[in-house]
């Protein structure tokens, strides 16, 4: 399986406040990162666009806009509300 992560993913655990973070954050050291290109920004604004994902964190419709764009098979979250439609 090859996993993959993006700046923005870096960015809320940074951005978080919890114990280990340092931990948490040096997990992420050796796995590639997805490139936030144009048409991610484009993909995230129609999921906003058509209210598919909440506007506030935007975060939400970013992460779903990377793995539709990148083809992801899987998209591994602790969001149960918005990604996971629990």
């Amino acid at each position: 399986m090859f996993k993959v992560s993006s700046t923005a993913v870096i960015d809320e655990f940074k951005d978080g406040k919890y114990a280990k973070k340092d931990n948490c954050l040096s997990l992420l050291d050796d796995i590639p990162l997805l490139v936030i290109e144009p048409e991610v920004s484009k993909i995230t604004t129609t999921y906003l666009k058509h209210k598919l994902m909440p506007n506030e964190p935007t975060g939400d419709a970013l992460h779903l806009a990377l793995a539709s764009h990148y083809k992801c098979d899987f998209l591994l979250t602790w969001n149960c509300k918005h990604l996971a439609n629990a």
